[in-house]
């Protein structure tokens, strides 16, 4: 789960006067994840107490991103930076933008 949030309105069925009839659920198409796992009770019966059917999903990986560091005649003054497309690469990009901030302070300062 990437953060405990819903990722589509929740949907409501209505149990007025349905107590002992069947029910169904479909999962959402939700933009960049996947299902992770389907609920045992997407299917059920309404009962007399209310019930909660939870799809998990979990954040598709992106594209890995390469930074070059290079001067203005294009030469390389740094290796290169891969970031990594995964689920948990946010804190990775976040680094990476600190240090490019740095090496642009650096260049403007000589």
């Amino acid at each position: 789960m990437d953060s405990g949030v819903n990722l589509a309105e929740p949907k409501i069925l209505d149990g007025n006067k349905k107590l002992g009839l069947a029910y169904t659920t479909e999962p959402e198409n939700v933009e960049f994840h996947d299902l992770i796992s389907m609920p045992a009770n997407k299917d059920g019966v309404f009962t007399d107490e209310e019930q909660t059917v939870t799809y998990v999903y979990g954040r598709k990986n992106a594209g890995n991103v390469t930074v070059h560091y290079v001067n203005t005649a294009h030469l390389r003054i740094k290796n290169d930076d891969i970031l990594d497309g995964s689920k948990n690469s946010d804190c990775r990009l976040q680094q990476v933008l600190l240090r490019l901030q740095d090496i642009t302070l650096q260049w403007w300062k000589e």
